[in-house]
């Protein structure tokens, strides 16, 4: 993963700038990112800074890329706004290498994914509380219940399970053209013997029904740009404009290492985003210069399963011997 891309070695080749200094510097732009940075905006009045490596597809002429829901295979097959990864080969899987999608844009995954809203099952929740052990219970499901509540705004309006009022629009559309066919479907299910339930984040998850999805009311995908950066961006109302204006957003900038006061981190060192190849693929390459960004309070890591821990390595933080074999300096081990 560290030879894909650039390495602290390979850095030196590039001049560096300072930038100014915010409350907090948050680097990705996606699900975790741009939920963080909606909330220290608006809730705790504080100025941040996110970091997008991907690009923007507002006003972009494929806009619809992303906000059709029907048009989400465009961007499977397509580096302009996913990574394109593959797995290692495979041990027990014959050797195969498999694909992982990963968002690269404004709302990350969110703008990539099949927009199906699944919370998980209850008891999961529950489990996980009983193996972590002290502290644990704050991650059982009725600790957990109230954040996807407050983070929700479900069509059907708010419930025990619900949230009414929430960012992140929610629906089960009915589209005129499948109706018959999902209502036929449902109903084999039950004819088969499973129960129905007309809310599968609710108290029954187990059952056919319809789906929660993360689309607006209008038919647009869900993503967290659209419900939790847009509004800061354009806004429509006092109080988004004035938490907007806290926010500055950086797209096609690529956190390359963190930047520590002896073991604190304090900021971050970005260049530009590696170009995508036509047919997929990226330029390994980039011009230009590093700039070091730098926090008052905290950089929160939300790249990703992918990028974090891989930002963490590039800045010396892993396993000793893979960071020496790529000529990264350990910090810690």
């Amino acid at each position: 993963m560290l030879s894909r891309l650039t390495t602290s070695s390979s850095l030196r080749r590039f001049s560096s700038t300072a930038k100014g200094s915010y409350d907090y510097i948050i680097i990705g732009a996606g699900s975790a990112g741009a939920t963080i940075a909606h909330r220290l905006v608006k809730d705790a009045g504080a100025s941040v800074l996110l970091i997008e490596n991907g690009s923007s597809h507002y006003g972009s002429w494929d806009w619809w890329k992303i906000n059709m829901p029907a048009a989400l295979t465009f961007n499977l097959a397509d580096a302009k706004y996913n990574w394109d990864f593959y797995t290692v080969p495979q041990k027990h899987m014959d050797g195969r290498r498999l694909h992982q999608p990963r968002g690269r844009a404004l709302g990350g995954s969110s703008s990539l994914n099949a927009m199906a809203y699944v919370r998980g099952h209850a008891l999961d929740y529950e489990r996980w509380a009983k193996e972590i052990g002290e502290g644990g219970d704050a991650w059982s499901y009725r600790n957990i219940l109230p954040y996807y509540r407050k983070a929700q705004s479900h069509q059907a309006g708010e419930s025990t399970y619900r949230g009414g009022s929430g960012p992140l629009t929610v629906t089960q559309r009915r589209t005129k053209a499948v109706e018959a066919i999902n209502q036929a479907f449902v109903l084999a299910g039950e004819q088969a013997g499973y129960p129905r339930t007309d809310d599968m984040n609710g108290f029954q998850q187990e059952g056919f029904g319809p789906m929660d999805m993360t689309v607006t009311p209008d038919g647009k995908r869900a993503s967290t740009w659209e419900c939790y950066l847009k509004p800061l961006m354009h806004p429509q109302t006092p109080e988004d404009e004035a938490a907007g204006k806290r926010l500055k957003l950086i797209s096609n900038e690529m956190a390359v290492r963190l930047l520590f006061d002896k073991t604190k981190v304090v900021g971050v060192e970005t260049i530009a985003s590696p170009k995508p190849k036509k047919g997929g693929g990226f330029y390994s390459e980039t011009s230009g210069v590093t700039e070091k960004h730098v926090a008052k309070s905290e950089v929160i890591l939300c790249a990703g399963a992918v990028g974090s821990p891989q930002l963490l390595m590039l800045s010396g933080i892993g396993n000793a011997k893979d960071l020496e074999r790529h000529g990264v300096p350990v910090l810690l081990d």
